[in-house]
């Protein structure tokens, strides 16, 4: 992880690793990077940083991963859906995502179409590093996703697709996505600041809401300064309608109601500063 130029290579020389895995490049940190390549050009740092015989790993799903292994003169192991040493073919995303392989099952408790990448990193990682290909389809089916990324909690009204550790466009795109792929009867969101994105902030707050909106999830609860403006000027925030501003205090009280019954789901998804986590669970009591 990095949020400015210069914070990974520090980290290579002090661990000097034989591996490195690069899982993907997105708007993340855009305030302290200023753009995507930028993004890139430190990411790759890492697999610059690697010895002669070491071994990178990257997502091929990833446009400027792809780019920059395509003309890497080090050894790489791609990955990824759409190509590479190991290719997978997601089969299902429910109950968790499934992913097959020319020669594995991998079965997982994972949500989101967007973590095949991570899957398929980890597993190069293993085989790299001798694991059986048995052990790897058994140890995968155990492995539980860390709190607060797109963790499914059970709460009165349904679930709550829990994805508060952070946010950025990509990750929250994501998520929506992933909501919309879970059985449920009414799925809601609320949207929590994505902070730290630089001069685009307001244009990718109003993408985020689009796209929510185009996927047909209501209501939508902006929370922060970003998503609340982006609301002002995307969607009338009629309380009959899809998109409701609220105070913080209000919103518990207000889920409840709006999400009466059962079989709903609701994602909450913002940066960490957010503390979003906290909604979660006092809509999950």
């Amino acid at each position: 992880g990095a949020d400015r130029p210069g914070d990974i290579g520090p980290l290579a020389r002090l661990v000097r690793p034989d591996i490195a895995i690069i899982t993907m490049v997105g708007r993340g940190h855009l305030a302290g990077f200023g753009g995507v390549e930028a993004v890139a050009r430190e990411k790759w740092s890492l697999v610059e940083a690697l010895p002669e015989d070491g071994t990178g790993i990257v997502n091929l799903d990833s446009e400027p991963l792809a780019q920059r292994a395509s003309s890497w003169k080090g050894r790489i192991i791609a990955v990824g859906t759409t190509g590479g040493d190991i290719q997978g073919r997601v089969a299902s995303v429910f109950p968790g995502l499934l992913i097959e392989t020319d020669r594995l099952r991998l079965e997982t408790r994972i949500l989101g179409a967007h973590n095949a990448g991570n899957v398929l990193s980890a597993v190069a990682c293993a085989l790299h590093l001798g694991l059986s290909e048995e052990v790897i389809e058994e140890r995968i089916r155990t492995f539980t996703p860390p709190p607060h990324r797109l963790n499914l909690v059970p709460a009165p009204f349904g679930y709550i697709l829990d994805d508060t550790y952070n946010a950025n466009p990509d990750s929250t795109a994501a998520a929506l996505r992933t909501l919309v792929g879970l059985p449920g009867k009414r799925r809601a969101f609320v949207f929590g600041e994505m902070l730290e994105l630089g001069g685009d902030s307001a244009r990718y707050h109003r993408e985020i809401l689009n796209l929510a909106l185009s996927l047909g999830i209501s209501p939508i609860y902006p929370m922060g300064d970003g998503p609340v403006q982006a609301a002002k000027e995307t969607a009338a925030p009629d309380p009959a309608g899809e998109v409701r501003i609220l105070p913080r205090a209000a919103l518990p009280a207000r889920i409840r109601n709006d999400l009466d019954g059962k079989g709903n789901l609701i994602l909450i998804k913002g940066s960490h500063a957010l503390s979003l986590d906290r909604l979660v669970e006092e809509l999950s009591s």
